[in-house]
């Protein structure tokens, strides 16, 4: 015998079906558009699954591929993906990406650093660790060799700093994580590198200033916990120059009235419908006041990821700021910084490798040796970029 509501949900789901249709009808006839704001970053547009490869249906990538072709001409598109995500977000615990992991107390983070993070091993690293620190030695005698100062700087990775956030079912049996950046320093130190470890003053922030260094509800560090290693490469380079070229500068912090979008990057991402922002975030200004007349701002190129951006915010921001160029995975674009604003310009500057008297490598803890170190001395040796744009995306 037929259940009562089975006719009725026969006609629901029928009603379904010809809703797209009804949606661009009523928006070519009625003034009142039916419009849904467009989704942060590439979002994900099926359920999770198994991961085995049984076919594209089932490792999503023909849903992902319709999903990215037809679903933004919808015209609710958008809000029937923030609700499917916020139930799994919220209903269910469950992250509608994956390419972000819900951790313990709701944080937020990339399984690509908590998956290397987990398997560190350095007895089977050694050989991989030693060349890439002489890879980047290779970069340092190139850019020396034409009169620049080289510095290689190494930031910290989220999940480094507060591992205790694991989500508890996520396997991390590594004997070797919490001694890894220590032995990571040895290599530069052996193969003569001059560098900035940014990751040390991590531990230090949040009793100082009362502010965690990373945000719940972002993957990236916050400028005020880039704050101490902005000094460290300040003093580095003006020990390089023999002169203050950069004046390093004390700050005053202070409740941030609103957050930045870098506080809640990855919640931005999820694509829900109440996007989790953080409600305790800091800022700061800068209290060091500017000399009656400033030197020829210094020239900086940086090559590296987004994690350069915070440190390349806190220098535009002295008192007599140096130039600083960044090329934002080499390939992909040339972001200038300008009293603590990033500006982006929409292509790589090549020129700017020739001109600039300081060369700064950035890399993220979370993802070396095994990331884009070869294609920069690449770069850096023959002057041609990588063709696989793509590719050199790693953060």
């Amino acid at each position: 015998m037929r259940h009562p509501l089975s006719k009725s949900i026969m006609f629901a789901a029928f009603a379904l079906l010809w809703l797209p249709a009804a949606a661009y009808c009523w928006n070519a006839v009625s003034p009142w558009q039916w419009r849904s704001a467009p989704l942060n970053g590439p979002p994900d547009f099926s359920f999770p699954v198994s991961e085995r490869r049984l076919g594209t249906f089932i490792d999503r990538s023909l849903q992902n591929s319709l999903g990215k072709a037809m679903g933004p001409s919808i015209p609710f598109f958008s809000d029937v993906v923030r609700l499917h995500n916020e139930i799994l977000y919220s209903g269910l615990g469950i992250s509608p990406s994956k390419h972000i992991l819900i951790g313990k107390n709701e944080y937020l983070h990339n399984p690509l650093y908590t998956n290397a993070y987990c398997h560190r091993d350095l007895a089977a690293s050694a050989d991989a660790l030693r060349q890439w620190a002489h890879t980047i030695r290779d970069i340092q005698d190139i850019s020396t060799a034409r009169g620049q100062i080289f510095l290689y700087v190494l930031t910290p990775s989220k999940i480094e700093h507060i591992p205790d956030t694991i989500p508890a079912a996520f396997p991390c049996r590594s004997q070797d994580r919490q001694r890894f950046i220590a032995a990571v320093l040895s290599y530069l130190d052996a193969a003569g590198v001059s560098y900035v470890d940014a990751t040390a003053s991590m531990d230090e922030i949040k009793p100082k200033y009362g502010y965690d260094p990373f945000p719940k509800f972002g993957i990236h560090w916050t400028q005020l916990a880039a704050y101490p290693a902005t000094l460290e490469i300040i003093r580095a380079i003006n020990g390089a120059k023999g002169k203050t070229a950069i004046i390093p500068y004390e700050i005053a912090v202070s409740p941030a009235e609103r957050p930045v979008i870098e506080d809640y990057d990855y919640g931005h991402l999820l694509n829900v419908l109440w996007m989790p922002t953080p409600k305790d975030t800091a800022t700061f200004s800068v209290t060091t006041p500017a000399p009656s007349r400033c030197p020829t701002p210094l020239t900086i190129l940086t090559v590296g990821g987004s994690f350069f951006q915070a440190l390349g915010a806190n220098l535009s921001r002295s008192p007599c700021p140096p130039s600083v160029a960044h090329l934002f995975y080499l390939t992909l674009d040339t972001y200038r910084y300008e009293s603590g604003r990033l500006k982006p310009t929409g292509k790589p500057d090549y020129g700017l490798l020739k001109t600039a008297e300081v060369v700064i490598v950035e890399e993220n803890a979370g993802i070396m040796p095994t990331s884009n170190i070869a294609a920069y001395r690449t770069y850096f040796s023959t002057g041609r970029p990588p063709a696989d744009r793509a590719g050199l995306i790693g953060e």
